[in-house]
């Protein structure tokens, strides 16, 4: 019976504080979806390259997908990325160098020959005009014709992104008012216990 006094007791409390909940889930709610909705949003841009292995090896490649050779893969990520190749991207593009170099990102696909270039932009159009230009250059310095040598092909030129991939509005609101909810919860649980008088 205690047990379930104590229980009855705190629902009146709750129910007596119920502004200070309210005040708490309502402000942080307001709050975080000002700040969402005036940030710039940004849009990520992908276009996506595959890696052809040197002509004439023939069946040797399936054994060679792996360890070394895909190791050998992640310098396409290391061209893709050079100032040098940035900097002219930079100028196709009319971007300034250093956002054109902090927004642009080249990988591998998990276990596979596709190398994916993405470039994050406030602007979907330029994001993927960028990503486009880098995957373009790329194929033309790092495909070759010699002989044990890999060739470079574009098999996703991309798409004009249409959500931005930051800020997350509508998951940025509910996560601020689930943790104001939390939060002022847990505040009325410590002021209830402390009111309470003990035996």
């Amino acid at each position: 019976m205690a047990d379930a006094f104590d229980l009855a007791d705190f629902l009146r409390h709750l129910t007596r504080r119920w502004l200070v909940v309210a005040v708490a889930v309502g402000t942080a709610a307001c709050g975080v979806a000002g700040w969402a909705w005036t940030t710039p949003p940004r849009y990520v841009a992908s276009a996506r390259i595959l890696i052809h292995p040197p002509a004439g090896e023939g069946s040797q490649w399936p054994a060679a997908m792996s360890g070394t050779y895909m190791e050998s893969l992640k310098t396409f990520e290391l061209l893709a990325t050079g100032d040098g190749l940035l900097r002219a991207a930079a100028e196709a593009t009319g971007l300034p160098f250093g956002v054109v170099r902090s927004n642009v990102r080249a990988s591998l696909a998990g276990n596979t020959r596709i190398l994916e270039i993405s470039a994050e932009l406030t602007d979907p159009a330029k994001a993927l005009e960028l990503a486009r230009w880098v995957a373009q250059r790329t194929i033309t310095l790092g495909s070759s014709d010699a002989p044990g040598r890999e060739t470079l092909e574009l098999v996703d030129a991309g798409a004009l992104p249409e959500s931005p991939s930051w800020p997350n509005r509508p998951a940025a609101v509910a996560g601020a008012m689930l943790t104001a909810l939390v939060a002022s919860l847990a505040f009325v649980s410590l002021e209830f216990a402390v009111k309470t008088p003990r035996p």
